[in-house]
């Protein structure tokens, strides 16, 4: 069968395209614009410097900071450090407590005492949810440790970041963790050795490497560096995606034990590998491990021996600080950024105080309005508050662009959601935070021979994974069993590795996320494993406009315009829109109007047409062998009927239209205006002939993007 379902190829280029804002106001504008962007930046860099002051620089035509000074300053005077406790405890650490017991010496070397024997390792796991700010608090305590070194008449550090990501290839499955590894491990702390230690480069070890015998050359390594004073902390960063890769397939009783394996085969062997005299045990070294925390519980459940609470090993784990600490400190950054500024004379800065105000405002008012856009954007975003900090970061705004700040902070702020949904939808990988899309099924997708149960042709759905999704929201603590049973039921159902596809795709952790295993384990049946949603999940479900927010505007504006989403052929042409961009929020005045309501009414043509056949297909299921199964669950998904949706839409249209008047004076925007309200009736029927044609797809089961 011909393959009607197909992705829009040239479309990958418009959703990397809108997300266009790094527009700044002459070489002025670049350097404030990048005072800004410094202070609400996530360097993934580690910054260990003891900064205490802002430095301001004369020969840079794009900083008035050095990015590493502004980092470093806020790392050492404004970062709000998190309350630590043991793990699985109400004891709190404080911070000072948790340095000094991580910095106290483990080490007992004497001349004669066999150089491969230093004393046992310090092996700490910094255990937190994603976006407490581990990778920040890592730059903290490096920055403390370093100045530690200076005070110490004793033992010293050499603090050695390693991002096992960047050793570990990634981009496809996970790279086993083998001899290679602790290779390039030996390398890395070589090379910090020398950067302090230039002496290190003369010694036998430094001549004699020998990569059959990582161990040992690490252990010599070590032995060396304490003959002068030093040992090695290490922070073994990013070890997450042992865990990650196969969550997709959690409920796959075939695979499950994929993910068991990689984290035994992998995180369980490497702490053995720190832990144990016959490896690397012996060796003096402090090791830090940072893990999220689902990945801590299933480390726990596999490996249910490891030792946590002893002198050399535990598990701390980070007390979030509040959103108002989290953005408050960075705009306090800014503010003594700014402060530094206004006193140099050679600058214009009589109107800088009106922007710095009107950015603190919304910022502040933000975080205390319930569903206010910074409320949105925390709740939708993949990584917390680092999701948040981030984007506000790419905005790149500068305190001169008085008109765009006024637009986009003052006035319409709102505009910052869809910015936000477009900028994850721009790059779809892990690190870019994808947005979900709940209005589509397809196991053939990303076709993994390695997993083919799991992707097995199916009848296509819209609505399988809202579902599962309304029900986890309504129902918290639902078991999977549950799910399963109301959804499969024999052959009057959902086929039964679509369900189990769907709910893994919903709880990966680096795409979805919008649900998660309350508590898990490898000898816990698949069907008990118990699901909730998380403030993602709750997020979408919530009411906007009178329907919940997955079916309003502002989600579906985004998601029609994803390229990765699957529409029939006779209705494709009609939704996608390549030529629709964010450019227009640059414009001034009266241009910004025009343009501004053009772009908003061809995306409102886009989700009629969009909300007119997601309900098509749902009339089409309630007319197939599944109605039994939606009828009996009907009261726990209630999806919106269509008259609701398109009134959510109107209204939703109408009240963005009112901020821009005299858009009408643009001819294309009267014909687009009219264009939209035939939609919404489909006066044409242009849509319903579209739908009538594509039934028959929605009856095959389709590899859709083979």
């Amino acid at each position: 069968m011909k393959n009607t379902f197909k992705k829009i190829e040239h479309l990958k280029n418009f959703v990397r395209k809108p997300y266009t804002t790094n527009i700044r106001i002459g070489n002025r504008g670049d350097k404030f614009a990048n005072v800004y962007t410094d202070s609400f930046g996530h360097h993934n860099d580690i910054h260990n410097h003891r900064v205490r002051k802002l430095r301001q620089i004369d020969d840079d035509p794009q900083r008035f900071f050095q990015q590493d000074n502004i980092t470093s300053y806020f790392i050492n005077v404004k970062y709000k450090i998190p309350k630590v406790r043991l793990y699985d405890s109400d004891e709190d650490f404080n911070y000072s407590k948790f340095l000094d017991e991580f910095n106290s010496h483990a080490v007992h070397y004497e001349s004669h005492v066999n150089k491969h024997i230093l004393g046992s390792n310090r092996v700490r796991y910094i255990i937190g949810d994603v976006g407490t700010g581990k990778s920040t608090f890592l730059r903290r305590l490096m920055a403390d440790l370093e100045a530690l070194n200076e005070k110490s008449d004793s033992l010293k550090n050499i603090v050695v970041h390693i991002n096992c990501e960047n050793i570990l290839n990634t981009r496809s499955q996970p790279t086993p963790i083998t001899g290679a590894f602790y290779v390039e491990i030996f390398k890395i702390m070589l090379d910090c050795a020398i950067g302090i230690l230039p002496e290190i480069q003369t010694t036998d070890i430094y001549q004699n490497f020998n990569p059959a015998f990582p161990d040992n050359n690490i252990k010599e390594l070590c032995a060396k560096v304490l003959e002068r004073n030093y040992r090695f902390t290490l922070i073994l960063d990013n070890l997450d995606f042992y865990h990650y890769y196969y969550s997709r397939y959690a409920f796959f009783v075939e695979y499950r034990d994929r993910q068991e394996e990689s984290i035994k085969d992998n995180l369980n062997d490497l702490i053995i590998h720190f832990t144990r005299g016959t490896f690397l045990g012996l060796s003096g070294l402090n090791v830090l491990i940072p893990l999220r925390e689902v990945v801590w519980e299933d480390l726990s459940s596999v490996t249910p021996g490891i030792e946590t609470h002893t002198e050399d090993n535990r598990a701390i784990r980070l007390i979030p600080r509040s959103d108002d600490e989290v953005i408050g400190s960075r705009i306090t950054l800014f503010k003594d950024a700014c402060e530094i500024l206004k006193k140099d004379r050679s600058l214009d800065c009589t109107e800088l105080d009106w922007s710095i105000s009107a950015i603190e405002t919304y910022f502040r008012r933000g975080q205390k309005k319930k569903n206010s856009p910074i409320d949105f954007i925390f709740k939708l975003g993949q990584q917390g508050h680092r999701s948040l900090v981030e984007f506000f970061n790419s905005l790149a705004l500068s305190p001169y662009e008085f008109e765009l700040i006024e637009r986009l902070i003052v006035d319409q702020s709102e505009i910052l959601i869809n910015l936000y949904i477009n900028k994850m939808q721009c790059k779809y990988s892990q690190k870019a935070n994808h947005f979900p899309n709940l209005f589509l099924v397809d196991c053939r997708a990303f076709y993994d021979p390695e997993f083919s149960l799991a992707h097995e042709p199916h009848i296509h759905t819209y609505w399988l994974k809202y579902i599962i999704l309304s029900l986890v929201y309504k129902n918290p603590k639902i078991r999977y069993g549950e799910i399963h049973e109301m959804l499969s039921d024999g052959e009057h159902g959902y086929e039964a590795h679509l369900i189990r596809h769907a709910t893994g795709s919903l709880c990966t952790t680096n795409e979805f996320r919008c649900l998660e295993a309350e508590e898990i384990s490898y000898n816990i049946n698949i069907n008990d494993i118990k699901l909730r949603s998380t403030k993602r999940g709750d997020c979408l479900m919530e009411m906007s406009h009178g329907v919940p927010f997955c079916f309003s505007y502002r989600y579906l504006s985004s998601i029609t315009n994803d390229f990765w989403l699957s529409f029939p052929e006779p209705v494709a042409k009609l939704i996608y829109q390549p030529d629709i961009h964010f450019q227009h929020l640059y414009l001034p005045g009266e241009s910004y109007a025009e343009e501004a309501a053009t772009f908003v009414l061809k995306r409102a043509q886009s989700v009629a047409i969009c909300l007119r056949i997601i309900h098509e297909a749902w009339k089409y299921e309630l007319g197939t062998y599944r109605r039994q199964i939606l009828e009996n669950i009907s009261d726990n998904i209630n999806p919106p009927d269509l008259e609701s949706s398109l009134n959510s839409l109107t209204a939703s249209v109408q009240s963005i239209l009112s901020a821009f008047k005299g858009y009408r004076k643009k001819p294309e925007n009267a014909q687009q205006e009219q264009r939209f309200y035939e939609l919404l009736q489909d006066q044409n029927g242009e849509v319903q002939s579209a739908a009538e044609k594509i039934k028959i797809y929605f009856e095959s089961p389709t590899p859709f993007n083979e």
